[in-house]
């Protein structure tokens, strides 16, 4: 970014400095089936952004494990409870949500 004077002329260049601009995501994370029988795959989770922003999406089963980006686990889970979901950009750039999800395991 390079600061114009009011007259039109262009700063010195001393003060033009380049700006990298990264949005943070904002993102709500909504499990559309009430209960689900034996397992479910968390990728069928409706996660929205409301930046849109592009990035990577990894599961969680505890909260601090999701803030600090260790221990994902895979996408298919067996048991009931509250998992969260990362939304990583850079290492600076992410947002995480939870949903509480269950899993009947019900004879067929």
């Amino acid at each position: 970014i390079c600061l114009k004077a009011s007259d039109g002329c262009y700063a010195p260049k001393s003060i033009c400095k380049k700006i990298d601009i990264t949005d943070i995501p904002d993102i709500s994370v909504i499990d559309t089936t009430p209960c689900h029988n034996q397992f479910f795959d968390l990728t069928q989770l409706k996660i929205t952004d409301s930046r849109n922003t592009f990035g990577n999406i990894n599961y969680f089963d505890n909260r601090d494990s999701s803030i600090t980006n260790t221990d994902s686990i895979q996408n298919i889970i067996t048991k009931s409870g509250k998992y969260f979901v990362r939304k990583t950009i850079n290492l600076a750039c992410f947002d995480t949500a939870s949903v509480d999800i269950i899993v009947q395991n019900l004879e067929l």
